[in-house]
């Protein structure tokens, strides 16, 4: 081990394992301090790239004492975090967050392969030093989205549930946890796999709640109580949730809701406005010679 010296190079060494986290500061090939802790029982059911991505904020944040404000390079055996870290494209709730205290250090992440050369950090990740007695902060962040996007007429509990009899969301918590999207029942969500996060038995897009297809139809019903439009609608829905086929659902439901349809059809086909003519006898043959006379005599009395 060594002195840290602030004008050498500095590289950080992270790695996450099933049980812990491991991280090192190194300077020439020399270490610096090492860290390591294990995870809580929720960060156990994190994907592997959310476990990598706490991996380094944890090495980061326990190092900030020698990294703040100076420039520095933090090391990964897990590629798919250069392109969630390095890209301004939506990604899941907690790595949205994480991204987001790693802002103030100057850093550049890169990829070591492992198979290559063996990651140093990897012994530390598998024998955890300290046990953190609570969550980290993103936890409590993905806690605070899971309770504000439940829509009012729902429950946590009922979705929790619904979640877990429906296999097609079963399949994609499995990918997300495996990582492996190759299965037919999951195509549909590979596309948005980066911004797809857990927590406590419901799947999350980035701050939206995946409805199962049990509470789907519930859900539009509730979001179109007021019996808005197909645009309002949508939007009222797209805030706290999402679902595969959502548009293509709104749009049906509101074309079959007699309410609306009873006040919206024909309207765009109106007749054209006609006078009604007067009466025969209510000419203006009998205006000159009566009722404009009547009305002077009574004005000049």
């Amino acid at each position: 081990m060594a002195y840290f010296d602030p004008k050498k190079e500095t590289n950080v060494v992270v790695d996450a394992s099933p049980c812990g986290l491991g991280a090192m500061i190194m300077q020439q090939g020399r270490v610096i301090c090492y860290s390591s802790r294990a995870l809580t029982d929720v960060e156990s059911r994190y994907s592997q790239t959310e476990q990598e991505m706490l991996a380094v904020v944890y090495g980061v944040e326990k190092f900030h004492i020698y990294l703040y404000g100076s420039t520095f390079s933090v090391i990964t055996d897990h590629k798919p975090l250069l392109g969630i870290i390095g890209s301004s494209k939506p990604a899941s709730a907690r790595i949205d967050r994480w991204r987001l205290r790693l802002m103030p250090y100057q850093y550049t992440l890169t990829y070591r392969p492992g198979k290559d050369e063996a990651n140093p950090a990897n012994y530390l990740s598998r024998h955890p030093f300290i046990t953190p007695q609570r969550d980290n902060e993103g936890e409590n962040y993905i806690r605070y989205i899971a309770k504000t996007s439940i829509p009012n007429a729902l429950t946590l509990e009922e979705v929790k549930q619904a979640t877990a009899s429906d296999k097609t969301l079963q399949n994609v918590m499995t990918a997300i946890t495996t990582g492996n999207w190759d299965s037919r029942s999951v195509s549909p969500f590979k596309s948005i796999k980066d911004e797809l996060t857990i927590h406590d038995g419901i799947v999350l897009r980035q701050s939206r709640i995946l409805i199962p297809d049990s509470l789907q139809l519930r859900v539009v019903k509730l979001a179109h109580s007021a019996h808005q439009g197909i645009v309002k609608t949508k939007q009222l829905l797209r805030e706290k949730v999402w679902f595969s086929g959502i548009d293509k659902l709104v749009e049906t439901h509101l074309k079959g809701c007699i309410p609306c349809q009873s006040a919206t059809v024909g309207s765009k086909q109106r007749d054209p406005i006609k006078t009604t003519p007067l009466p025969k006898h209510l000419g203006m043959s009998y205006l000159r010679t009566s009722l404009v006379p009547s009305l002077l005599e009574n004005f000049s009395s």
